[in-house]
């Protein structure tokens, strides 16, 4: 049964929300409190207004939002209404765009968060790949050999899929998306160029690994691949800014809104995204895209949805620049993996995919002033009451993320980090030791970490923070 809460019960991502955000967040998270139930229906256009005590206007705009974030869609006629669908990542990875961008993320970022996920991947898909999974590499690596221009991406979200982990299928397809998704990409390798034969010989080659079922082969021939594509694309002169591609074009409605909302995010981010800046009012954004009022106010509901601007009526209004909400983002990427249902072993599997680059990154680039950084977050941690542990021992690893300059790994690391809290047992349910007692556990771990991290013995820093990530999941469910 789907609970009946107005906006008034919403979370606290709500605040400073439209109407019609809030209540297409409601409507998500009444999906998942019924378990993501596919094709389960929510009730008709009246049925909606009636439990969110929202206007018409208020709901067909909330049901938009829905649609656009692929959680449900409204199907008209005879036994009609809002049916529950299964989350697309598109929406999610257009949300991780926008604040990548906002942050002007680096691809060298992006490369470097890569490189772990695209291990663990082919690591997993060796040990893991069903003859199926094989089969699509196969095909894949066959239309590479055989072309001369083909996404670069696909064969990257193929070895993911394989891994039979969804978390780490989705960040892969995030990370390859964005990857391309910088300006200079679109001139990198001309159709017919050398790049797509040598890409396809590697691809082959991490095939072979995973074929053979060797983790260790895939693995370093998969590690040897990005060196290549990472010293590839430091040798040329790209453009760093990050475009917002296709992926608000989520309907053939709102295909022309979409674009709009394109044209406007570039806008911004060649402005050098000055927030709190007017971007111009409704008329003068009329006539400068072009395009009617209508379509105009749906390009900026989908920008709005994503904090990159804001609507203001009235005298001295327009729009203006907005900042992203770091936590919307994190909650576009937790909510999609809920809907998919993964289990502690899978978060853990990625987290110690990135967490372990984490310290080493931070064992090698943290001076003086960042490890007093770290040493006071060790000592808030070790002063929280033992019953917050699920928040309070995160605290210290998404710091070390922070310090290590990545933006892309603090954000991926923060929705894990999320995600684990909701797989903490609690007392009544069994947990296998005192609160007290884990605690004291993980701070004896963080320390031990943190020791190594502040003597720059990056191996140390590792061996400690994986051997510390192998223990959590007996806390969990």
């Amino acid at each position: 049964m789907v609970t009946q809460q107005g906006p008034a019960g919403a979370r606290n991502r709500r605040s400073g929300r439209k109407l019609a955000e809030q209540v297409a967040l409601q409507i998500e998270d009444d999906i998942r409190a019924a378990g993501w139930p596919l094709g389960m229906n929510l009730g008709s256009e009246n049925d909606l207004l009636a439990r969110y005590g929202a206007s018409r206007a208020v709901v067909r705009e909330a049901v938009g939002l829905c649609e656009y974030l692929g959680v449900a869609r409204m199907r008209r006629g005879p036994g009609g209404g809002l049916i529950v669908t299964e989350p697309d990542p598109s929406a999610v990875v257009t949300a991780v765009v926008v604040y990548l961008a906002f942050r002007q993320v680096r691809l060298e970022d992006i490369l470097e968060l890569r490189r772990p996920l695209e291990d663990t991947a082919a690591r997993l898909a060796a040990e893991r790949a069903t003859r199926s999974d094989i089969e699509r590499l196969r095909e894949r690596v066959e239309i590479e050999r055989s072309s001369t221009r083909w996404d670069p991406w696909v064969f990257y979200d193929l070895v993911a899929a394989a891994s039979g982990n969804p978390v780490l299928d989705l960040f892969v397809q995030i990370l390859t998306r964005v990857t391309v998704q910088y300006r200079g990409m679109a001139k990198v390798a001309p159709r017919g160029a050398a790049v797509y034969t040598d890409l396809a010989a590697a691809h082959t080659r991490i095939l072979a690994g995973i074929e053979a079922g060797d983790p260790e082969q895939a693995s370093r021939r998969m590690m040897r691949h990005m060196d290549a594509l990472s010293a590839f694309f430091s040798s040329r002169q790209l453009d760093r800014r990050l475009s917002l591609g296709d992926g608000m074009a989520r309907s053939v409605g709102q295909k022309l809104a979409a674009s709009i909302a394109r044209r406007l995010f570039t806008d911004i981010v060649d402005r050098g995204w000055p927030v709190g800046e007017l971007l111009g009012s409704e008329p003068d954004l009329i006539r400068r895209y072009d395009v009617s009022r209508a379509v105009l106010r749906e390009a900026n509901r989908l920008l709005e949805f994503h904090r990159v601007l804001r609507t203001q009526r009235g005298v001295g209004g327009g729009v203006f620049i907005s900042a992203p909400d770091e936590e919307a983002t994190t909650d576009a990427l937790a909510v999609y993996l809920e809907s998919r249902s993964v289990t502690a072993q899978q978060l853990f599997e990625v987290r110690e995919a990135i967490e372990v680059a984490s310290v080493e990154l931070a064992a090698t680039r943290l001076d003086k002033a960042a490890i007093g950084v770290l040493t006071e977050a060790l000592a808030d941690e070790m002063g929280s009451p033992a019953t917050s542990i699920g928040t309070s021992a995160h605290a210290l690893h998404l710091r070390i993320a922070e310090l290590t300059g990545n933006p892309a790994m603090l954000l991926l690391l923060h929705a894990l980090t999320r995600l684990t809290e909701h797989h903490v047992v609690h007392p009544d349910e069994g947990f296998p030791m005192s609160y007290e007692e884990a605690a004291a556990a993980v701070g004896r771990a963080h320390a031990r970490i943190v020791t190594a991290i502040a003597a720059g013995d990056a191996e140390a820093a590792k061996r400690r923070m994986l051997r510390h990530l192998r223990a959590v999941p007996t806390l969990l469910k």
